[in-house]
């Protein structure tokens, strides 16, 4: 009998990093889980499509902003791309956890316009429908 293999990713969504690139938290940390014995099944589109489920009901419209930090030392990487989300999952830090990764919501509701990033770093965006 074939054993079944979940990975689960912890995300924070709302939230965002202050100047000096300490993520600042909004809310709660959400979990979601893939069930498949193959990391490389987990892609860009499948994890973004998963967060998305999560939160459709929080927000109407908007980007995605993914990242996420090993330690405190270390600036955030963002993930653009399934090679990204690959190197995100098999990551831990030197204490051998998984970083949380951060989920931020980039919009402008007063002239219902997206907000252009800080960081003119790589960096991915979806749009929520």
């Amino acid at each position: 009998m074939k054993k079944k293999s979940h990975t689960n990713v912890h995300f924070d969504y709302g939230g965002y990093y202050s100047e000096e690139h300490e993520w600042i938290s909004r809310n709660s940390i959400y979990g979601i889980s893939f069930k498949t014995a193959y990391l490389e099944e987990i892609t860009y589109s499948v994890l973004v499509d998963k967060i998305c489920m999560k939160i459709a009901t929080l927000e109407t419209s908007g980007k995605l902003k993914l990242s996420y930090s090993l330690s405190k030392s270390r600036r955030e990487s963002y993930i653009v791309d399934d090679e990204d989300v690959y190197v995100f999952i098999t990551s831990v830090d030197k204490e051998g956890l998984k970083p949380v990764l951060n989920v931020e919501l980039l919009i402008d509701l007063e002239n219902n316009r997206m907000v252009e990033a800080r960081f003119q770093e790589r960096r991915s965006e979806v749009h929520l429908v």
